[in-house]
């Protein structure tokens, strides 16, 4: 018994009291982090201005936002729409054209209604009964109240709204602009 204690002490002791020589270990430094900046998401309103006319250096500014959405009527629900929303420091426009984009925008003969809800849960309701021009199109005039109204709104607005066009017949417009980025392009008017 006594050949097996000295035996195992002999083992014991001189593995634990003499650690093993280091071994030479590479070590990689790691890649220097680069900071992401945070870049801010395209602004989808765009800045353009209509043909100078005679005389004038450049012609009036406005700013617009291009979307698509959905219309219904009596017959058929969920055609593609192509909706466009122009606005100028005196009135706006909103430009609905069915099926295809390249199609003209819808012309109105009687009023319509606009309907708009933002993020917050604020909603306007404005009536319309001038169409943009001879070729189509609706526009939010300027002497109505309503401009203003929608201009407000715009800038106090962030993120999706969706709006709604009813007008005397059965179809119905439903399409969302995004209000991010309009106070930028505004105010370059």
């Amino acid at each position: 018994m006594l050949k097996r204690l000295v035996f195992l002490s002999l083992l014991i002791i001189p593995g634990c009291s003499n650690p093993p020589a280091p071994k030479d270990v590479n070590v990689k430094a790691a890649a220097p982090v680069k900071s992401k900046s945070v870049s801010k998401p395209a602004n989808p309103w765009t800045t353009s201005s209509f043909a100078s006319k005679d005389g004038d250096s450049e012609g009036k500014k406005f700013v617009k936002i291009s979307t698509e959405g959905e219309f219904s009527d009596s017959v058929k629900s969920n055609n593609k729409l192509y909706a466009e929303v122009l606005v100028k420091k005196s009135n706006a426009g909103i430009f609905l054209h069915e099926l295809k984009r390249t199609n003209t925008a819808v012309k109105f003969s009687d009023p319509v209604q606009i309907k708009m809800t933002n993020s917050e849960g604020t909603e306007i309701l404005m009536n319309s009964t001038r169409g943009w021009n001879s070729s189509g199109g609706i526009m939010i005039e300027g002497n109505s109240g309503d401009y203003m109204q929608f201009r407000v709104f715009m800038m106090q607005s962030n993120g999706p709204i969706p709006v709604e066009i009813k007008g005397s017949g059965t179809k119905t417009y439903h399409f969302t602009i995004n209000a991010d980025g309009f106070i930028d392009s505004f105010t370059k008017l």
